[in-house]
């Protein structure tokens, strides 16, 4: 993978070649199991350190599947929860060609952050090329005045730090964010009959230490056609 950054800081560009692997690092069984990918983002506003951003991009990868096999799932916004969206095997795949585009900002202490994902299968043979498409948007507000912390380097965001640790010596509580979410996906087109879902997210995250964070959910699942679903999730997050 080679990445470098433009005008300042301002543009991104990175590419890469990659192949699937199992968790062991070994290689899938497939004939041609590589992907070819890149992207490309933009800051046409970057104020006072990122305080103040907008960021739009596009990336695109191509993946090489040699008349094999796929199947694309999903499970609503919670890991633990089973998948609801599923298009079984897809046979005859050549390739995969998935088209994507990016928007956020930033604005002091609110943040917003979107994506679009379409991914057009090439089965050839006379075979039917099914696509399917998923988005999601979502907000965010910082209730203690922190900023989403962004990175042009890596055209990213990354770890926000609170302004004041939670430190009940000093009477300081860390910073707190709220935020939704609204995703949806669809898995079904020209006989595949993968399914549709959308979620609808909200949560509240307690940002005790730069490094330390707690996380409550309660996310709202509609698998189109089948039923709804409620789930309260939480999480504590440490990370080095």
């Amino acid at each position: 993978m080679v990445n470098r950054t433009f005008a300042e800081e301002r543009i991104y560009l990175g590419a890469g070649a990659f192949a699937n692997t199992d968790e062991f690092g070994n290689e899938f069984a497939n004939d041609s199991n590589y992907n070819v990918t890149a992207r490309l983002t933009g800051l046409p506003l970057y104020v006072d350190e990122g305080k103040q951003l907008l960021h739009v991009g596009v990336n695109y990868s191509h993946q090489f599947r040699g008349d094999g096999s796929l199947s694309f799932s999903q499970r609503p916004e919670a890991h633990l929860a089973p998948k609801i969206v599923n298009t079984g095997t897809i046979n005859g795949v050549s390739g995969v060609d998935l088209v994507g585009g990016e928007l956020a900002g930033v604005f002091g202490p609110v943040n917003f952050q979107s994506e679009i994902v379409s991914s057009f299968v090439d089965r050839g043979r006379g075979l039917t090329n099914p696509s399917f498409w998923g988005a999601y948007g979502q907000v965010g507000w910082f209730l203690t005045g922190e900023t989403r912390a962004y990175d042009p380097v890596e055209a990213a965001f990354v770890r926000t730090s609170p302004k004041h640790s939670f430190s009940i010596k000093d009477g300081t509580w860390g910073a707190w964010e709220l935020a939704a979410r609204y995703s949806y996906l669809t898995l079904a087109d020209k006989g595949v009959g993968g399914g549709i879902v959308s979620d609808i997210t909200g949560g509240l995250s307690w940002y005790l230490y730069p490094n330390l964070r707690l996380m409550v959910n309660y996310v709202y699942s509609n698998r189109h056609g089948l039923g709804d679903a409620s789930i309260a999730e939480s999480r504590v997050q440490v990370d080095f």
